[in-house]
């Protein structure tokens, strides 16, 4: 998930305040069906914290933030990556 580009922005776009897709979709010019379909392999992953919301109109949304606050990578003959959670 790391590798994908996406996933980075999405992380990034994430890493402090919690944001709805459609908001993701608008500050990083990502198409909202591949935010959509990231963030579910970012959840199944257990990568972002999910919590729902009621607005004011009474519609149901969600908020995304990751639980990344870290990661370092390293190459000595194989690839290591390693997660730091927040």
């Amino acid at each position: 998930m790391i590798s994908d580009s996406y996933c980075r922005y999405i992380l990034t776009a994430i890493e402090s305040i919690p944001k709805p897709c459609t908001e993701v979709s608008v500050e990083y010019k990502i198409p909202i069906d591949t935010v959509y379909r990231r963030m579910q392999h970012l959840r199944d992953e257990k990568l972002v914290h999910v919590s729902d919301m009621i607005n004011n109109d009474g519609k149901k949304y969600f908020l995304y933030k990751s639980k990344i606050s870290s990661t370092h990578a390293t190459f000595d003959n194989k690839l290591t990556v390693t997660i730091i959670y927040s």
